[in-house]
């Protein structure tokens, strides 16, 4: 059996094409060259999609004739949305007018519809992919800030239940000790515990909640 030559592996894509015949065709044809696709036939619903999601998809894939919101709207919308997203835009006319409006708004390519599978197997081409492997080193980093955040505040918030225990624990020894005595008792010192504040042994069981190294490739 031969090996079936494809694209860059690992990428994803964003469909905006009111076509659905278009578009169940790219759902089929996609994946064949190793690239993860989602399908919008209404572009509203796609710029919302990209309001929360742009960080999950490496490039969009748009078509110039749509009726709900034009393509060249559409990318220039995305384009202010998110500045450093990466657009090729489609057409079943492939002009020199098309092309120059493209680029002005900041396409990368403009491909003709619909696509064959060597225009598909090439779209890596024409990415920014060390732009999107720096997006996505970012968006990896920010999220392991994020978790560092959340267990160096758990750690202190155990630190604080910890400490409230022993004072709560040297309290009721204190309580117990007087009331075995009696009051007959003219003078009693409680055992002289040490200050978790203060302790050396605590200030170790801190080290470990200092941030650890972090480093991966994204890319926002």
């Amino acid at each position: 059996m031969s090996k079936r030559k494809t694209g860059r592996a690992g990428l994803s894509a964003l469909v905006v094409d009111e076509d659905k015949h278009h578009t169940n065709y790219m759902k089929y044809m996609l994946p064949r060259f190793n690239i993860q696709v989602t399908v919008y036939t209404s572009p509203i619903k796609a710029l919302n999609f990209l309001k929360d999601h742009a960080q999950d998809v490496d490039f969009l894939l748009v078509a110039v004739n749509m009726k709900e919101i034009p393509g060249f709207q559409f990318l220039d919308i995305a384009r202010k949305m998110h500045q450093n997203i990466q657009v090729i835009m489609m057409s079943t006319t492939t002009t020199m007018d098309i092309t120059k409006k493209c680029v002005e708004l900041g396409a990368r390519f403009l491909v003709k519809k619909p696509l064959d599978a060597p225009t598909i197997r090439n779209l890596w081409q024409h990415l920014d992919i060390r732009a999107l492997r720096m997006e996505k080193m970012r968006n990896l980093l920010q999220g392991l800030t994020g978790e560092h955040s959340v267990t160096e505040s758990e750690s202190i918030e155990r630190s604080g239940d910890q400490s409230a225990s022993e004072t709560e624990s040297r309290n009721k020894s204190s309580s117990d000790v007087q009331s075995s005595t009696g009051s007959n008792t003219v003078a009693w010192s409680p055992p002289h515990y040490p200050d978790p504040e203060n302790s050396e042994t605590m200030g170790n069981d801190c080290e470990g909640d200092t941030t650890s190294e972090a480093g991966t490739t994204a890319s926002k």
